[in-house]
C-alpha cells in the first residue's frame, strides 16, 4: 500500500496473517522512528504449534532489515488478552517490553539499541 502498510498471508486454508506498517503511519499512541509496528499477528486453531507465527515473524524482521528500520515493536499487556499480542511469544524471539501504560506493554526488538515509547498524556 502507499503508505508503507503490509498485509501479508501464508498460502495455506486458514487465518494465518501478519499485517504491519511503518511506525510513522501506524495509528497507535507509540512515539519513535524507524520501526515497522505490528497491528496483527493471527494463527489460528489447527494451525498453531506448526511454526507458521515463526516464519511471519521472520518476515517482518527481514523486512524491517532490508528497509533499514531501527526495529520492530508490537502492543501487549501484562495479563494475556485475546485482541493483543501474545507477550511469551513476542518474548520467544528476542523482544522486550521497553514501555508500559497500565496493563499496556510496548514491547519492541531494537536493531541498535533505539526504543520507541508510549505517548505520555498530561491530565489537567
Amino acid at each position: 500500500m502507499t503508505e508503507g502498510h503490509v498485509f501479508r498471508k501464508l498460502n495455506v486454508q486458514g487465518k494465518v496473517f501478519v499485517e504491519y506498517a511503518p511506525l510513522e503511519k501506524a495509528w497507535v499512541p507509540i512515539e519513535g522512528s524507524g520501526f515497522l509496528y505490528i497491528y496483527c499477528l493471527w494463527v489460528s486453531g489447527k494451525f498453531k504449534g506448526q511454526s507458521y507465527g515463526k516464519q511471519l515473524l521472520e518476515y517482518v524482521i527481514n523486512d524491517a532489515k532490508k528497509k533499514g528500520k531501527q526495529g520492530v515493536c508490537v502492543i501487549s499487556s501484562k495479563k494475556k488478552k485475546s485482541y493483543l499480542a501474545n507477550k511469551k511469544f513476542f518474548l520467544k524471539y528476542g523482544f522486550e517490553v521497553v514501555d508500559q501504560i497500565e496493563d499496556y506493554e510496548l514491547l519492541s526488538l531494537s536493531f541498535n539499541h533505539q526504543k520507541p515509547f508510549f505517548v505520555k498524556v498530561l491530565n489537567k
